[in-house]
């Protein structure tokens, strides 16, 4: 069990080791995706769809296939293309979920989550010793995807098989989750099921939880709907975790970070990938505040190392 106060910082990366893309990948998939499985999600037959319905998506491909960087950032300096990018994303993160829940039914070689689940449930040796939420931890996700909710659920059910999984999903309820910008659904909302095909189900009711960054965070938790509550998750925690995390200045900022670390705590991040200089400037972004002058007074540190290994090495369960 975990009873030192921990919080997690989810970026794309975390969920990148069950199939779901990064920021690029998300980019790739949306236009591999095109109009014709657009269509097919908003339950419309290619062949015989309106004009305009294709064109509406075929619109913010074509412009977004010449542009650089993430549909995130696409949508900021494009903020008339909200709707379709969310539309987009939904299907893209919709048919990767699918094809995690496909694969994980056969095998899927365990990581960071896995890893970290079982650290929580190392201590619950007995068949109803279910009480996961006993641990002190908590997730910040800024992923749409619910591959943590997912694994969460499926390691629980299938290591206390014998417990009401009506009781399970109630207990998994109260831990502390909350998606910055929203996910795809709720995961516990019995009309979206974690694996479903939208090209059978369509989008109609998905995309709208979606928040992109340049529009109002409500977020979506499990047990808190407030990001001011999340906020003092990260306050009131003794080691912070980054984990696939690109170090956007606008997210940091929505997390009012630096300026809500506090001195007593010890702040880890991967940064897989990076150059030294670029891992430099990520230290530097979580110590020093823009525009502000404000300085952290603590040490952070940043490795090139995969997030499974990160927490291996530094979390401390007491």
């Amino acid at each position: 069990m975990i009873t030192k106060p921990t919080v997690f910082i989810l970026g794309a990366g975390a969920s990148v080791p069950y199939g779901f893309p990064t920021g690029e990948g998300l980019r790739e998939a949306i236009i591999k995706n095109g109009v014709d499985r657009y269509l097919v999600a908003c339950g419309e037959d290619p062949w015989k769809a309106p004009e305009s319905l294709g064109s509406y998506m075929k619109e913010l491909i074509d412009v977004y296939v010449g542009s650089t960087g993430s549909i995130d950032l696409f949508l900021r300096r494009n903020d008339h293309f909200s709707d379709r990018g969310k539309q987009a994303i939904t299907l893209a993160i919709m048919l990767a979920e699918k094809k995690d829940y496909e694969l994980s039914l056969v095998y899927r070689k365990s990581n960071w989550l896995e890893y970290l689940i079982g650290r929580m449930l190392k201590d619950n040796l007995g068949s109803s010793e279910y009480l996961i939420s006993k641990n002190n931890v908590s997730f910040i996700a800024f992923n749409y995807d619910r591959s943590l909710e997912y694994r969460l659920d499926r390691i629980l059910r299938s290591s206390f098989s014998e417990v009401d999984p009506i009781k399970i999903t109630n207990e998994l309820k109260e831990l502390n989750i909350y998606h910055c910008y929203g996910s795809i659904s709720e995961f516990w909302d019995i009309h979206s099921v974690y694996g479903q095909d939208p090209l059978n189900k369509g989008l109609t009711d998905f995309w709208n939880n979606l928040k992109v960054v340049h529009e109002d965070r409500d977020g979506v938790a499990t047990k808190s709907d407030s990001l001011d509550e999340a906020i003092t998750w990260i306050e009131e925690a003794k080691q912070v975790f980054f984990l696939g995390f690109g170090y956007a200045s606008e997210n940091l900022k929505l997390l009012k970070l630096p300026r809500k670390f506090t001195p007593q705590q010890k702040v880890y991040g991967t940064a897989k990938g990076f150059s030294s200089v670029e891992i430099s400037r990520i230290r530097y972004s979580l110590i020093y505040e823009d525009g502000s002058g404000y300085k952290s007074p603590y040490s952070v540190s940043i490795y090139d190392v995969e997030n499974e290994s990160l927490i291996r090495k530094y979390l401390l369960d007491s």
